[in-house]
This record gives structure tokens, C-alpha cells and sequence, in this order.
């Protein structure tokens, strides 16, 4: 199993440290301490920032198959902020969006969103071969009956919330004989399921309504990832729950493709693993934002850890 923390990751690439930030909606207070930002800083210089991304150029037999298929239809979740959504316009948006934009343009690829009303319906037309790929889906064994999927390109811990006067939640193992609430048609109910026999889980149709029913008691906890609650709990204007502890299970948004033209896949692929670091992370930090509990003051971390850290850095390369 993962080891808890706050954070959402970029996952690990040949050659390269794995790059981890800490994350939250600005109504998610998080219980971060000083060492470990250090720690998740030092991580991030060790990342070889400047890195220049290598050119992406497509095989011929993948350039004559792109150029046969035309636009490639797209199935997003309408609805799952800041991973991604559609917004009032009709666009797609959200860090699958971001993500989508540059593999396409570096792969001069044009994409045309399908309208789907729910992800159900997305993951439907997609099996139906309406849509050609779904940017942020995680592999299950049934979804790859269906589909090819590239690796993950971000990871997103799982967090539970609850009301105010629950005390930290350090595992779920604390709290398996209470109903928890999770998103409906989720990949994680199969995963937390698998994790954690005999798990309350209480399906719900939205992070509102999970979070309803915190309030009222009839659900001791809502779960997600972090990115997710944290925007929703924002959203709502919601104060009187909170992050109370990691959930176990991480979201790891991968593209899908329809496995009946591999080649499709073969590109993808290719396209996601030649992502760097450091275009990914600009895509996070537009989506995502940090805020440190009261106990922690984020003034002696600049003026202290970081020149130490800077330093430690400049001897190594010495």
C-alpha cells in the first residue's frame, strides 16, 4: 500500500526523481509540517528543473493512421473539478483539459468533444465506439476489456471528510464499520472494496450530496481525492467539515483509448511518456493551491529551510 501523505505526484519517470507537491482546495486545511515541505521541496529541485523535453516525432504508419481518422472524438467527465469538467460554454476544462491541449499540439492531433450528460454515459458511448478516448480514466480489469490506457500521468491521494468534532482519521481501518460516502461509478469503490472487506460504502451522485449527509449524520464521512474534495468543499462554501485524515486509495488518471485501433494507443502512449516534469507542473499549480494549517508558519520555512536546502543542493553539484 501507498504510504500516506499530502500530495498530489507526478508519477516516476526513467532518470528522474519522482516529483511530489502538496495540495489542496482552499477550504482543505492541510497538517503539514515543516520537514516535511523540506522534504517535498528537495524532491522537486532533484527533478532536473530547465530539462528541455525531447522532440516528439510521429512513425509514419502512426501519421498516415491520424491522418485517415480525422478529429478524434473526446468523452469527458462533465463533471469532476479541477480534473476536469464542462464549463458553462461547453468547453473542456480542468487539468485533463490542459494535458489533452499539449499531447495535441505537440502531435498535431484535433480533438472534438462528444457532449455526454454524466461519466456513466461517457464511459457508454465510449464502449459503444462514439468516442475514440477518454482523458482521465483509471484502469480497472473491466475497463481494459474495452480499452488501451497510457501510464498514469498524475497520482492524487484519497482523503475522507468529515464533521469538525471527528478526531484525525489516521487509516480506514479506524472507521470500516461506519457508512462512508464515495462518488458513484467511481473506479475506487472497486479498489477500496478489494482493499477493505466488509467497507460501508454508500454510493452518492455528487460531492454535495455526500457532503449533505456528513452534516446530517447519516454518513460518518464523505471520501475522494484530494484535488476534488478540496475544490469542493471551496465550492460549497462548506465550514463546518473537514480533511480529516488520507483515504488509502490514490486516483491515477491515465488516457484511454479504444483498444479496436491499437495504434491509436501506440501514440498516446509515446505522447504521455514524453511529458516532462516540468510541463506537467505548470498544468498543477493553474488547477491546484496550498494552504497550511495555523500551526505552521509558512514565513520561517522561506526565511530558514529553503537556503539550507539550496545550499545542500549547490554541494551535491559541487
Amino acid at each position: 500500500r501507498e504510504s500516506p501523505g499530502w500530495a498530489v505526484s507526478l508519477p516516476r519517470k526513467s532518470g528522474q526523481a519522482q516529483a511530489a507537491v502538496a495540495v489542496a482546495g482552499e477550504a482543505a486545511v492541510l497538517h503539514t509540517r515543516p520537514m516535511r515541505c523540506a522534504a517535498l521541496l528537495l524532491v522537486l529541485l532533484a527533478t532536473g528543473v530547465g530539462a528541455v523535453p525531447p522532440r516528439f516525432v510521429l512513425a509514419p504508419a502512426e501519421r498516415a493512421y491520424l491522418d485517415a481518422k480525422g478529429p478524434l472524438r473526446l468523452c469527458v467527465d462533465p463533471a469532476w473539478p479541477p480534473l476536469e469538467s464542462i464549463d458553462a460554454s461547453g468547453r473542456h476544462v480542468g487539468i485533463g483539459a490542459d494535458v489533452m491541449a499539449l499531447l495535441s499540439a505537440r502531435a498535431g492531433i484535433e480533438l472534438r468533444l462528444v457532449p455526454t450528460a454524466s461519466w456513466a454515459e461517457s464511459i457508454a458511448k465510449a464502449q459503444a465506439r462514439e468516442c475514440d478516448l477518454l482523458p482521465m480514466a483509471t484502469r480497472t480489469p473491466e475497463r481494459e476489456a474495452w480499452f488501451d490506457f497510457t501510464e498514469p500521468y498524475i497520482e492524487i491521494p484519497g482523503v475522507i471528510v468529515t464533521r469538525s468534532d471527528v478526531h484525525h482519521v489516521t487509516d480506514l481501518v479506524q472507521v470500516l464499520d461506519q457508512p462512508l460516502g464515495i462518488m458513484r461509478g467511481f473506479s475506487t469503490v472497486d479498489t477500496l472494496r478489494a482493499q477493505y472487506p466488509g467497507i460501508r460504502l454508500v454510493e452518492v451522485d455528487s460531492y454535495r450530496e455526500g457532503f449533505e449527509k456528513v452534516q446530517s449524520g447519516e454518513l460518518f464521512g464523505m471520501l475522494g481525492n484530494m484535488a476534488s474534495i478540496g475544490h469542493a468543499l471551496q465550492r460549497d462554501g462548506i465550514v463546518d467539515l473537514k480533511i480529516a485524515g488520507w483515504a488509502g486509495a490514490f486516483t491515477r488518471p491515465a488516457i484511454a483509448t479504444r483498444n479496436d485501433e491499437p495504434l491509436l494507443g501506440q501514440v498516446f502512449r509515446r505522447l504521455v511518456d514524453s511529458l516532462s516534469p516540468e510541463e506537467r507542473q505548470p498544468i498543477l499549480n493553474r488547477w491546484l493551491s496550498v494552504r497550511f494549517d495555523t500551526g505552521f508558519d509558512p514565513r520561517w520555512f522561506w526565511r530558514t529551510t529553503v537556503p539550507i536546502l539550496l545550499g545542500l543542493v549547490g554541494l551535491v553539484a559541487w
